[in-house]
């Protein structure tokens, strides 16, 4: 399963948020705060949000991880 560590004002977020509901792709949501600068540079190297991964692998940018869900060209 997905773990989707994101903010819930950030419209990029609210992007992957609703790409997920679209494909029917259950996740663990994890919702940062603002000033959490440690737990995304752990987990990628940057503060920079949504970052979506399982325990092996994880990766920023939105559209880039909307693209690894959307397998079947869907969106």
């Amino acid at each position: 399963m997905y773990t989707l560590y994101h903010y819930e004002h950030c419209p990029f977020c609210v992007r992957v948020r609703m790409a997920l509901g679209v494909l029917g792709i259950p996740y663990k949501s994890e919702v940062l705060a603002y000033a959490d600068k440690q737990t995304p540079e752990k987990l990628t190297g940057k503060k920079m949000l949504p970052i979506m991964g399982d325990e092996t692998k994880f990766m920023n940018e939105s559209l880039d991880i909307m693209q690894v869900l959307d397998k079947n060209n869907t969106l």
